[in-house]
């Protein structure tokens, strides 16, 4: 009986062994798949970091970048080179005004000794203040002698405005280097004719060197760029983005009390960082000193209050680093991948007590173990790539929406390059042959009518994507509407440019009353029937416009549909996808592709809908744009 007792203890001691050595070697197993797992969860947090930081810079450099453009259109444009007059600087610069003013407050010139002549008209209330300082003297400021000097752009550090407004500039000086484009180059570009003669330039210089003129300036708004960050979704709860100037300044912060305060200063580090350990304060530190050197960076913060990704990004403009973004991304993945484990191991850790005291049934607890666990990490992996998958199309979207803005940008040079040349040329002819005066006024005309629309499809856009596309609805009769733009176009000679030859077909049936903004349903159809004019050239071209009521099912409401057909060659099948996307064009009639994006928004703002298609009739099958409104109903 001793025997067999010492022999179960025996064997039960075994079990016992083996259960802890099993539950010792499970328990270590998953200390290991719980690292593991929290380095590839941390790894890719960080990748998302570094890709976030990446784009959001070039998201700000680009929108800076499109005020450097305009400050050299306007440096080296006709006017600004060779004439004094200042209405002609003040459109060129409300036009720039136009185009930036989602972060510039304004533009100005001022002359070779530092004064103002001129400034743009005033789009915002606050900056009509600046229209009173022309006799100030702004020759002793930094956006005013770096480019006097370097004859190069410069993106000035954070500045305090008359509002207190917070501001940084970007100024281009404006720079005279042949004489015989600048038949006024001995009148100081400036409108004072008190200007002593000793500031005049001498001829003779100008074969010899490069002349400075001027400035023209433009002035970036702190609370106008937040804006712009806002609506570029940079800004969110989850990301804290800070701007530094290349001295180390706050340009930028959510805390609005650091603004102008050194980064590195007592206040900003015990505001920002006061519950962090010292050893994290000073990493962040090198990490912020490394960017302001030009080099990106990221850093783990990982303490008990906080855990985030701090990344940095210099930001530069023709190769001058005059800025340093900083995010700090705080995380949620890896709290979430710990917990999760926690709870495994505290699973662990029961099943380990219930091997030791019930080891027959050690198999099955392992088993059912292993499948929570595998399941777990199966789920916590597809969440993983589901993540991934999301950023990489974000991420695509953003590059093709780069591509697109740099697309506009060439297109619109070209089409607003090709009308001024134009315009140029036959006023060069007027001069040379006065009796001919009425023969070029015609085109003159027409290239200022071309221009005209291409500023007003611009000013759509902007009012589209600020949400200020308002409308003025009255009761009127399609049928009359349609025969307007006939008539318009029919009593044209040339349709943008293509010679009228074709055939409109219209046989209004009965009255059909809509209540909408008639000015912008007429300027829908004319874009329609325009766009289908450019791709039916031949000698049996023709447009037919068709009238239809509809009823939706199960609703009371009625609706009209719209539909303008031609017989021409039809939609290119690579853009029917996205054939109502900003900037879509691919035809050899060239276009900035905004009308049928324009026509799009007006209808759906009235509550209809668009489309666009291919006919299915003949070799030459043509296309069918077809929009929906709702009837006017007594």
């Amino acid at each position: 009986m001793l025997k067999s007792f010492s022999n179960s203890f025996l064997v039960f001691t075994v079990v016992m062994l083996l259960a802890v050595i099993l539950g010792i070697l499970f328990y270590f197993t998953y200390s290991e798949i719980e690292r593991s797992a929290k380095e590839v969860a941390l790894g890719e947090i960080q990748n998302v970091s570094i890709t976030q930081t990446h784009d959001s810079g070039k998201i700000i450099e680009n929108a800076l970048m499109d005020i450097v453009t305009n400050l050299k259109t306007i440096a080296n444009s006709p006017t600004v080179q060779q004439s004094k007059d200042i209405k002609d600087m003040t459109l060129l610069m409300n036009a720039a005004q136009s185009s930036t003013r989602s972060i510039t407050d304004y533009y100005r010139i001022l002359d070779k000794n530092g004064k103002m002549i001129a400034v743009n008209n005033p789009l915002d209330h606050d900056q009509q203040q600046y229209n009173i300082s022309k006799d100030q003297d702004f020759s002793n400021r930094s956006y005013f002698v770096i480019p006097k000097e370097t004859h190069t752009v410069y993106i000035s550090d954070l500045l305090n405005s008359i509002n207190k407004n917070p501001r940084f500039s970007i100024s281009v000086p404006i720079l005279i280097n042949d004489v015989s484009k600048n038949e006024f180059i001995n009148s100081t570009f400036s409108s004072d004719t008190t200007t002593n003669n000793n500031d005049f330039i001498s001829i003779n210089d100008t074969f010899s060197k490069t002349i400075f003129n001027g400035i023209i300036e433009a002035s970036v708004m702190i609370d106008k760029l937040e804006k712009f960050l806002e609506l570029s979704m940079l800004l969110s709860e989850q990301n804290e983005i800070t701007l530094v100037d290349r001295k180390g300044t706050i340009m930028f912060t959510a805390k609005k009390d650091l603004l102008g305060e050194n980064f590195f200063s007592d206040k900003v580090q015990s505001l920002m960082f006061n519950p962090l350990p010292l050893k994290e304060v000073v990493n962040i530190n090198n990490l912020v000193n490394d960017a302001l050197n030009g080099n990106s960076g990221i850093y783990n913060l990982n303490t008990t209050s906080q855990t985030s990704t701090f990344s940095s990004r210099p930001i530069s403009l023709e190769g001058d680093q005059f800025m340093t973004l900083l995010i700090n991304k705080p995380y949620k993945l890896d709290a979430e991948v710990i917990y999760f484990l926690n709870l495994q191991r505290n699973f662990s850790t029961i099943a380990i007590i219930i091997i030791v005291v019930v080891s027959s049934i050690l198999g099955y607890f392992l088993f059912s173990w292993n499948k929570r666990l595998q399941t777990t990490v199966n789920n916590q992996t597809i969440k993983l790539n589901q993540n991934i998958e999301q950023l990489r199309k974000a991420n695509e979207q953003l590059k093709q929406h780069d591509k697109m803005q740099k697309e506009f940008i060439n297109i619109t040079a070209h089409e607003l390059r090709t009308p001024i040349q134009s315009i140029m040329g036959y006023t060069e002819m007027i001069k040379s042959f006065p009796q001919k005066t009425p023969t070029y006024v015609q085109p003159i005309e027409r290239n200022a009518q071309r221009l005209y629309k291409l500023i007003q499809d611009i000013l759509d856009i902007t009012k589209i994507e600020s949400g200020n596309l308002g409308l003025k609805k009255t009761q009127f009769d399609l049928n009359e509407k349609i025969n307007n733009v006939i008539k318009d176009l029919t009593t044209a000679k040339k349709i943008d440019g293509t010679i009228q030859n074709v055939k409109f077909i219209f046989h209004p049936n009965e009255l059909h009353m809509v209540f909408a903004d008639k000015e912008r349903i007429y300027q829908v159809i004319s874009n329609l029937i325009r766009n289908a004019v450019k791709f039916t050239i031949d000698n049996q071209a023709k447009i037919e416009i068709i009238l239809e009521k509809v009823k939706e099912d199960n609703k009371e409401n009625e609706w009209i549909t719209v539909k303008i057909r031609d017989n021409g060659t039809g939609i290119d099948p690579g853009i029917l996808p996205k054939l109502f996307s900003k900037f879509t064009t691919k035809s050899e009639f060239g276009g900035t592709g905004l009308g049928l994006y324009i026509s799009k928004k007006i209808i759906e703002a009235h509550g209809g809908t668009i489309r666009g298609y291919n006919n299915l009739n003949g070799e030459k099958k043509g296309a069918t744009f077809e929009f929906i409104l709702p009837l006017y109903r007594k």
